[in-house]
């Protein structure tokens, strides 16, 4: 089964879990009932620091975006804001692959997106690092670049406020389970990739990733 390294410790994955952004107003209301929406990711999907990112054969069209997550360490169903804190084993980042055009086709079809987001490698993920190890969780700085070039440079505040927010809501609807990861947070898009681009990022004493595109068949 595929696992990820919080410290020293290795955690078998569960579930990766994206909510949605732009969840506001009338019509969302009417839509979803207030409910929240996301997508999730096989467990099958991580690749862990040094695995490389395989664009499937035809796929010339995928994009990244570079969030911020959580792994949970224990059951959480219905957990009120302020409940959260024992509930959380460790803090990473999580690359979010997707195939443009593939997923283009599934929207105009009204049809799950798994072929488009869950392929193998197409979640990578960093170390998790204990919130208890962090100097200063209130305020994480997060860097990813792209063949040696920054794209991304931003520093975030009140991680835990917004943890609260997102398993506060995810939690209502479903149950997570030890060895889940919640992208809870969309850093920044990272953009369209290429065969032979390396992206390398890291957050604060968070552990580094570092992952190259390469052609199905030539890992």
């Amino acid at each position: 089964m595929p696992y990820f390294m919080v410290g020293k410790h290795k955690l078998e994955a569960g579930k990766i879990i994206f909510p949605l952004e732009g969840r506001s107003g009338a019509l969302y209301d009417k839509m979803t009932g207030g409910r929240p929406l996301y997508f999730m990711k096989a467990a099958s999907s991580i690749a862990t620091h040094g695995d490389p990112i395989i664009a499937p054969e035809g796929r010339d069209a995928l994009s990244c975006s570079l969030h911020l997550a959580i792994a949970l360490g224990k059951r959480c169903r219905s957990i009120k804001r302020g409940k959260m804190r024992d509930k959380v084993l460790g803090l990473g980042l999580v690359l979010d692959v997707t195939d443009e055009r593939m997923l283009k086709r599934l929207k105009a079809g009204s049809l799950p997106w798994d072929e488009a987001k869950s392929r193998d490698s197409f979640c990578p993920i960093s170390e998790f690092v204990s919130l208890d190890d962090l100097e200063d969780e209130s305020s994480i700085h997060i860097y990813m670049e792209r063949n040696g070039k920054e794209i991304i440079d931003r520093e975030v505040k009140g991680v835990m406020e917004d943890v609260e927010a997102s398993i506060s809501e995810i939690s209502r609807e479903l149950t997570l389970y030890p060895g889940d990861i919640v992208a809870f947070l969309k850093v920044g898009d990272v953009g369209m990739v290429e065969v032979g681009d390396l992206l390398e990022g890291g957050a604060s004493q968070i552990a580094t990733m570092s992952h190259e595109i390469v052609a199905e068949g030539k890992k």
